[in-house]
């Protein structure tokens, strides 16, 4: 089989230019030696000694909240550039969010410019493995192009999959199978006999395997996947450029990382003895539900027993008796490093209020009162932007959004779902995506059971298990189906029909230049969309479809690739300030901060959660309370 052009030149790259294999330095400006170390202005000492530790020593920065460890990583990755000399290139960052990546990007290109900043690694861990895999996956078999299924894209498919199993099934147990299966490709050496051998579900095996086939037939990876399959080409090719170059891996938020996550960073440094710099802290580990190790701390210094450590002690955000009370729950966790925050500011400011009420509507009342109180008597120093109610879960702030309503408070949710994701949009994205590539199966399910189509989920599942059984896609069978002799078609068949020359059609549109503007309209005359927006929400549905207007008029001079793409980068950065009241969960605010904030039902069975049974799930409550 022939070489594309693409691995034709990564071949050239690798075996036709001998051992220059570095790229040079391109910076986009030069800097004086008061430049050279602007990075360094207003560092505190114990920030100072963290950024121009050698390079070649590995560092455990222990940071605690609000001491200043994004400046600090920033400042790292800038001194390892300005004085060291080491390429941006060679350079991989990684973090847990979009937005702390955005964040760490703008001040390091404030400092080195735009062009050196383009070629730093610098994402979240599976952005940074998608980049690896999207450039070398072939050469552990993952063909160009593969899709990403989300969190969606795979309930949806297990869905379909346990309906094989002649089980009583809903959403809700397609979620809780996909948590079992992504806890078990989390570990190093996953093993699902031995995993689910004493399941509840004595199925959960073969529906492993079914899924994985499911993948395979959609050319598809999941998020564990991009991670496992990362580690798997390190191991397998390290003779790949971007690895061999590789000069320093700096981590965020190290705490919060899985096993299988610091098998993958460490396989990044170790070959090579590159450098490496983790930022974290002990007692903000909160995720320990996905997978996330505090333990990695003690494996870095037991694998790299030269590791420094480096305490980031002083708090810049809080007040002293904040930062008291905090660590009067904090300290109860023995085993935890021997670390205490301090502030220079002054006074302590107020302490924390607990109030005890009665039922959660007196609880909601009593929050929108404060904040409307505080408003209000402030003298213009709060704002409602100032505040934000943290729940545990996020079906629980109903009251308090009724509460905030009835006095005209305006408010936000964290982490709200963007006009383009919204259940009408994606219905029409999810045209363009099997358009564009017929083996999404989990898009072709979407529409069909959610958009125009409305075909049942019992006509779906036996497809999808047929699909499995004969290694092809989903598109594929029913295709088939459809190309058959037309008599004595069923409803959903002749739906199905329908939906399949759709797609056959934009596919020809496409083909013959026609961008994502035009498809979309397409889609939106043929299936008389409007209409069917109308009757699916029972009224007339303006507001939504103006967002259909939105997205046609967004995709303008698009393809239908660049814009989904598009709309990927457009969901980076979705956090935005405004002057209304912030809802979220305690999960979701991690790493946002706010002047005034309410922590409602804090309770026995809540903080710390009922099912948290073990001394470790304990230690994490703790953490999340402070």
């Amino acid at each position: 089989m022939g070489l594309s052009l693409t691995h034709r030149a990564l071949w050239r790259e690798m075996f036709l230019q001998g051992p220059k294999l570095r790229p040079a330095f391109v910076t986009s400006r030069t800097f004086s030696d008061a430049q050279e170390k602007s990075h360094l202005e207003g560092l505190s000492d114990a920030q100072h000694k963290a950024v121009t530790s050698p390079p070649g020593i590995p560092l455990q920065v222990l940071a605690g909240p609000g001491s200043g460890k994004t400046k600090v990583l920033t400042a790292r990755i800038i001194e390892l550039i300005k004085t060291h000399k080491q390429s941006p290139a060679n350079i991989c960052a990684v973090t847990f969010t979009r937005k702390a990546a955005h964040e760490m990007r703008v001040r390091v290109e404030d400092q080195i410019g735009p062009t050196a900043t383009k070629q730093l690694s610098l994402g979240t861990f599976h952005s940074v493995c998608v980049q690896f895999l999207r450039d070398y996956g072939i050469f552990i078999g993952i063909q160009e192009g593969f899709a990403i299924w989300d969190e969606d894209d795979c309930d949806r498919m297990l869905y379909h999959i346990l309906a094989f199993y002649d089980v009583e099934i809903d959403m809700d147990t397609a979620r809780e199978v996909r948590e079992k299966i992504s806890k078990l490709k989390g570990s190093i050496h996953p093993d699902p006999k031995t995993a689910f051998s004493k399941d509840t579900y004595p199925w959960m095996a073969d529906v492993f395997g079914d899924y994985q086939k499911a993948l395979r037939i959609s050319k598809a990876l999941d998020f564990e996947d991009l991670l496992r399959s990362c580690l798997h080409l390190f191991h397998k090719a390290p003779w790949i450029p971007r690895l061999v170059n590789l000069q320093h891996v700096l981590v965020d938020e190290f705490q919060d990382t899985s096993e299988l996550q610091y098998h993958l960073i460490r396989a990044m440094f170790e070959s090579r003895k590159r450098g490496i710099t983790v930022v974290g802290d002990p007692d903000q580990a909160i995720y320990g539900w996905r997978n996330a190790d505090i333990a990695n701390f003690k494996r870095m210094k037991k694998d790299l027993t030269n590791t420094n450590e480096n305490l980031l002690e002083q708090n810049y955000r809080s007040t002293g008796s904040i930062l008291a009370f905090s660590h009067a729950i904090i300290a109860q966790d023995t085993e935890r490093p021997r670390k205490s925050l301090f502030t220079n500011r002054t006074p302590n400011g107020p302490k924390p209020v607990l109030k005890g009420l009665e039922t959660s509507i007196e609880q909601a009342e009593y929050m929108a009162e404060e904040i409307q109180r505080l408003v209000d008597t402030s003298n213009g120093l709060f704002g409602y932007g100032d505040f934000a109610a943290l729940f545990r879960a996020n079906h629980s702030w109903s009251h308090f959004a009724s509460a905030l309503d009835d006095r005209n408070i305006p408010f936000r949710i964290l982490r709200e779902t963007p006009w383009y994701k919204r259940h009408h949009c994606r219905i029409l994205l999810g045209y363009l995506r099997v358009a564009v590539d017929l083996a999404d199966t989990p898009s072709v399910c979407f529409v069909l059971e959610a958009g125009p189509p409305f075909v049942k989920r019992k006509y779906i599942s036996p497809r999808i298990w047929q699909s499995i059984r004969e290694q092809c896609s989903l598109f594929e069978v029913l295709s088939r189906i459809c190309d058959a002799d037309r008599k004595g078609d069923s409803l959903s068949t002749v739906k199905i029909r329908q939906f399949i020359e759709l797609i056959r059609t934009l596919r020809i549109l496409a083909n013959t230049g026609a961008d994502a503007t035009r498809l979309l309209e397409y889609i939106v005359r043929v299936t008389d969309y409007y209409a069917f927006l109308d009757r699916l929400l029972g009224y007339s549905a303006a507001q939504e479809k103006k967002d259909v207007q939105r997205l046609i008029q967004h995709s303008y001079k698009m393809s239908g690739r660049e814009l989904l793409r598009n709309l990927r980068d457009l969901s980076k950065d979705t956090h935005h300030t405004t002057n209304r009241v912030t809802i979220g969960t305690v999960h979701s605010a991690k790493g946002l901060e706010w002047p005034v904030v309410l922590v409602p039902n804090v309770g026995e069975g809540i903080y710390p959660h009922r099912n948290s049974d073990t001394k470790d799930h304990i230690n994490e409550e703790r953490y999340l309370s402070s």
